[in-house]
């Protein structure tokens, strides 16, 4: 095949089309609404509507009232924007559909690719062209800016910061040339502006084109064809609503080619008609060429053309000679004037230029978020055009949709391209012109044969030959480069610096009702306003989760502390009604809606901020490093703690985590129990664990000897597993490693906490040759993603009649760990208050994962469930209730029958030793984790106490690690080191008896949920996948939330009204038995009077050092604030 067919071919086949018809016909379907929308936007006030050609123009062009230019650019962007927005996130999703579709990475990728150069090289490009640029588009902007202030004020302007966006005389402040009357250098000097002159000669749009022609024909270039005139729009219609825009259109039969334009009599429009005569001119030149061919050279390249011959037009030379200007100054100060005019279009363009397609290919890559569509957008205009917006934006605002490119789906670094391109083509013309011996910005190739000959041969080639190959052709040179365009506005530009400096022009930018009407209506508008507040101070909170930077972490920092005041604000409104007695329920919520914690707002509570979020960045950002490589603890120690049998390389990860992490989060630890208990006692509770316990109750010693009811009648499960864990590990490590009777080294146990046991099950599968209940080969073999196992997830509550997540959901949700910025990985559920559910996870690709991901929609499942519920009952009905519900499904997700139905399980053997194999599978992360589970909030409690003082913190963990999980450090461990710091939810400050609770009652559910199911199994093999009875009752539950009481809640789903282990005791009684049979000649326990835990005191601990402040002051509304007030 020869290189011409290869070539053809690799155009042929450029498509980023959906697969699917009925997507596809959806994307076009949306283009062509955002259009609509686009081109039927109108900005009215009081007396009249105002449509953006000509009447918004004319204000935004003219006007030098500022609050008139804020009316008409705030106008555009609420009446187009903010209406497209949710149509651009469908547009982006199924374009980057039919990118993927068509092997593309997304939809940016399938634009870049029309350029033939990697992304590297043509980022590279780029980026080489803007910093040529930038020197001299920041002496403009700073003679801009020094203007503007002279006009408006310094109120409204500052010296060296960005400026208001509506004020540069362009809806969006593209192009500066309105501006010209106001900053031109010499006001005596002639202005070259010939609108008036066209006017007075009575100039008609269509001799606007005749002329234009006539400059293409000077050259020796092709002549219009009829068909043309016959079918261009080169007016506006009065009858029909049609996008403005103006466009050459290239019909691709009988030489019908075509111009829309809704042209004004005026010089700017004169040189738009030369633009895009010069797209016509090239349909013409390249139309011998295959079809496949018949393109520019490179997009750039189309855009370029025009505007090459503009340079030509606008001339005071050329317009002397076409008769619109009667004489032309020769002096240096008329030069510059000229030159400031040409700048004000082309050099004010080149950072907008830039900037579109940088954000649309992060919007299309998935760096930029819907949530952040607005925001970024800002972020480039500040960074690149040096320009803010006029009023406060928002995420509700969508501001790049205001721009015609963004809705009409129009790729535009094709005219960053075009700009630096036409000053390259034009030179070479000047120079086959023999123009040389004039400055670059006086040369006009008007009548030059020569010229147009070359230029000619350049544009029949179309795209036959790579863009560099044709760029040589004309230039002689392969690469784009600025050095025409810097060596054009030479004069300018050492004007500008000049200027500038001696001027002091800085450069750059850094009625009332009834007492009950009162009540009702009080409590209906606050929980509408409440909810508004939450859902804002979320989103801060997701932003910051997500996106691990300073910047964030301040904005989330003052949302936390404006959330408090807000709202203590509004409850402060309901003051007068707080001792009003209407009814139990009107009452309990007007309650709620009416109390305000002595916390609320106090020093202590906005210390704690910092302190919480400093020691929840220091736990995010953490590392273990061996020599020149450092692991994050997701994926990299926690695979390697799952996957590796080396004793040693087990022990790096597990003393490498928690020297990376425990030392530098004790001394803001000490400082947050201090915050804690003082706050606590705000609130009128003892200590801050005393305020937790509260949740379940108000009897904390009833709670707490419930709690450890249960664990008793789990322990001696617990310690059987333990022996026979224990036998195996010694197998494998050996007995100087392992001791027969005393507790486990803590690292061997496939968990950084070990807190699972699951990823060791190889080496403790009781029946090695019955089949391994372990999915992972399996969803690797299918090409399992991360997106299915969510679906997956989510189609399981469905088949129970549930609901479905919302498309949001999709959306917004973090499944994966980003690659491009840090983000806090441990697995979570959001709920942001108004229908907006959310999953933060950086799954992997593994049963493990399949099932967190099972939890985690459960979570997201309650959310939905009790959403119609008032905002001070959108919770669990306890915090255990939340954990346990997605535990509850993962219950029937891991058995034989389900994975068999999801088409994970080819078959599955039904005897005794397959049994076995399975319970211990689900032992090792249900049974294993109940000592952990109970023992963390139980340290914590102490602390808050302060029974364990920072002096024995270690010590103290370490104990109860020995006493309930028989397991003891690898190493040597010390008060210098903070191991229970190496564990999310300490610094998370998240309490943790909820885990143990809910690894109890998911059981109970269980059981009554095959109970409704009919099942008749064991309940180790129940699966309530597809029963409808099942998912009504668990339905029902959920919808409760917190309106009731936890018991309700628990008698609603299983008929009892307390927490019970029995049913779990009931699903692991086989493997139970069997436990005992096999353990006859182990020792059950662990001896802890021979075997210390290797904890030592030092001399002098952590506990003595001064705290200090962390520079960075960052923050997620903690827990303790949003406890006051929602509870």
């Amino acid at each position: 095949m020869s290189a011409d067919v290869k070539r053809q071919f690799f155009f042929l086949t450029l498509d980023d089309s959906p697969k699917d018809s009925t997507k596809l016909q959806e994307l076009l379907a949306t283009i062509a609404k955002m259009e609509s929308t686009y081109s039927k936007g109108r900005v009215c006030n009081k007396t009249r509507c105002y449509v953006l050609n000509p009447d918004l123009y004319s204000i935004i062009g003219k006007s030098r009232n500022y609050d008139e230019l804020v009316f008409a650019w705030k106008g555009w962007r609420d009446s187009v924007g903010r209406n497209v927005k949710r149509d651009y996130m469908k547009y982006v999703e199924i374009s980057n559909i039919g990118a993927t579709d068509n092997n593309y990475a997304d939809e940016g990728a399938y634009w870049r690719v029309q350029y033939e150069l990697p992304d590297e090289q043509f980022f590279a490009e780029l980026e080489k062209l803007w910093t040529q640029m930038k020197p001299f588009y920041e002496q403009l902007h700073g003679y801009i800016r020094g203007k503007l202030r002279q006009k408006y004020g310094k109120d409204k302007i500052s010296e060296d910061g960005p400026i208001p966006a509506h004020l540069l005389g362009n809806m969006w402040a593209q192009s500066w040339e309105n501006l010209y009357d106001m900053v031109v250098p010499y006001p005596n000097q002639p202005i070259v502006d010939v609108t008036s002159e066209m006017v007075r000669q009575n100039y008609t749009v269509l001799k606007m084109f005749e002329l234009s022609e006539e400059f293409f024909l000077s050259i020796g270039m092709k002549k219009l064809p009829e068909i043309f005139w016959r079918n261009s729009i080169i007016e506006k219609r009065k009858d029909v609503a049609m996008t403005c825009h103006a466009s050459a259109w290239d019909l691709s039969i009988d030489y019908d080619v075509r111009v829309k334009m809704c042209t004004n009599i005026n010089q700017g429009d004169l040189i738009t008609v030369h633009h895009e005569l010069g797209h016509i001119q090239y349909y013409l030149q390249y139309w011998d060429q295959p079809s496949v061919y018949r393109r520019g050279a490179n997009p750039g390249f189309h855009e370029a053309v025009g505007d090459t011959l503009a340079l030509s037009v606008v001339t005071p030379k050329h317009l002397q000679n076409i008769g619109l200007l009667k004489q032309v100054s020769s002096s240096n100060e008329a030069d510059i004037n000229y030159l400031l005019s040409q700048a004000l279009d082309k050099i004010a363009f080149i950072p907008f230029g830039y900037l579109m397609d940088q954000w649309r290919w992060k919007v299309f890559s998935g760096e930029i978020i819907p949530t952040d569509y607005n925001y970024n957008w800002w972020e480039l205009r500040n960074k690149y055009q040096g320009i803010v917006p006029p009023e406060l934006r928002s995420e509700i605002d969508f501001d790049p949709g205001a721009k015609y490119h963004i809705p009409a789906s129009v790729p535009y670094i094709r005219y960053f391209v075009s700009y630096i391109l036409q000053f390259q083509f034009q030179r070479s013309l000047c120079q086959a012109a023999n123009k040389t011996n004039e400055p670059l910005y006086l040369c006009s190739i008007y009548q030059s044969q020569e010229a147009g000959e070359k230029l000619s041969e350049m544009l029949s080639l179309g795209r036959s030959k790579p863009w560099p190959e044709v760029l040589k052709a004309l230039t002689g040179g392969t690469g784009m480069d600025a050095t025409a365009i810097i060596d054009y506005f030479k004069p300018l530009n050492d004007w500008l610096t000049k200027y500038n400096k001696d001027n002091n022009f800085k450069v750059g930018w850094a009625g009332n009702g009834t007492v009950k009407q009162q009540a009702i209506k009080f409590v209906m508008w606050y929980q509408h306003e409440a909810e508004k507040i939450y859902h804002k101070n979320t989103w801060y909170q997701w932003n910051y989760s997500t996106n691990l930077t300073s910047h964030n972490a301040k904005l989330s920092a003052e949302s936390s502390i404006n959330t408090t005041a807000a709202i203590v604000a509004l409850r402060r409104k309901g003051h007068s009604l707080q001792n009003v007695s209407i009814n139990s329920e009107i009452d309990r919520q007007l309650r709620i809606a009416t109390f305000i914690p002595a916390s609320a707002g106090s020093p202590e509570s906005e210390e704690l901020v910092g302190v919480n979020n400093e020691m929840d960045r220091l736990y995010s950002t953490g590392k273990a490093c061996n020599g020149t490589t450092c692991y994050s603890l997701n994926p990299g120690l926690d695979g390697i703690l799952a996957k590796s049998r080396d004793y040693n390389e087990l022990l790096f990860a597990w003393h490498g985590w928690r020297n990376g992490t425990g030392p530098s989060i004790k001394p803001y630890y000490i400082k947050y129990v201090s915050l804690m208990n003082t706050l606590a006692k705000q609130a009128n509770y003892s200590d801050a664990g005393a305020r937790w316990r509260s949740r379940y109750g108000n009897n904390s010693k009833a709670f707490t000897d419930n709690v450890q009811k249960l664990w008793l009648q789990l322990k001696p499960f617990y310690q059987n597993l333990h022996a026979y864990v224990r036998k195996r590990l010694r197998e494998k490590y050996g007995a100087d490693k392992v001791s027969r009777t005393g507790p486990v080294p803590a690292h061997l146990f496939g968990n950084m906490w070990a807190q699972s046991w699951i990823n060791i099950y190889d080496m403790l599968v009781p029946y090695p040759k019955k089949q391994i209940l372990d999915v992972t080969d399996e969803m690797v073999k299918q090409n399992y993603t991360v997106k299915k196992i969510f679906e997956v997830a989510d189609e399981f509550f469905v088949s129970m009649g549930l609901e479905r997540v919302p498309k949001s959901f999709w959306k917004n949700s973090m499944l994966e760990k980003p690659k491009d910025r840090q983000a806090i990985c441990h697995a979570s559920a959001w709920d942001f208050y108004r229908g907006d559910v959310r999953f933060k996870m950086c799954t992997q690709i593994n049963f493990d994962d399949f099932l967190t991901v099972h939890h985690e929609m459960g979570h997201i499942q309650y959310y939905l469930q009790y959403g119609f519920q008032p905002l001070n009952y959108r919770s669990g009905a306890n915090p255990a209730f939340h954990e346990a519900v997605g535990d509850t499904i993962s219950l029937s997700v891991t058995t034989p029958d389900h994975l068999r139905k999801v088409g994970l399980l080819k078959s599955s053997e039904n005897d005794q030793e397959s049994a076995i194999n399975y319970l211990m599978l689900q032992a090792l992360d249900k049974i294993a984790f109940l000592p952990f589970g109970y023992l963390v909030d139980q340290w914590r409690w102490k602390v808050f106490d302060g029974s364990i003082t920072p002096e024995n913190y270690n010590k103290a963990w370490w104990e109860l690690r020995t006493k309930y999980q028989g397991i003891i450090p690898p190493v040597s461990r010390t008060e210098e080191d903070f191991d229970p710091g190496a564990k999310y939810h300490i610094p998370g400050s998240t309490p943790y008896i909820r885990y143990f609770i809910s690894y109890i009652i998911q059981f109970q559910f269980q059981k009554a949920l095959c109970q409704a199911a009919g099942n008749t199994q064991p309940l180790y093999l129940c699966s309530v996948y597809q029963s409808k009875e099942a998912g009504k009752r668990l339905g029902d539950m959920l919808k409760l939330g917190r309106s009731k009481s936890w018991e309700d809640a628990m008698e609603a789903i299983t008929g009892q009204r307390e927490m019970d282990a029995s049913a779990i005791v009931e699903y692991f009684k086989p493997l139970d038995d069997w436990l005992k049979e096999q353990n006859k000649d182990e020792v059950i326990g662990w001896d802890t009077t021979t075997t210390k835990p290797q904890v030592t005191t030092p001399s002098t601990g952590s506990a003595g050092r001064a705290f200090t402040w962390s520079t960075l002051f960052i923050a997620l509304f903690t827990c303790l604030i949003a406890f006051d007030l929602r509870w």
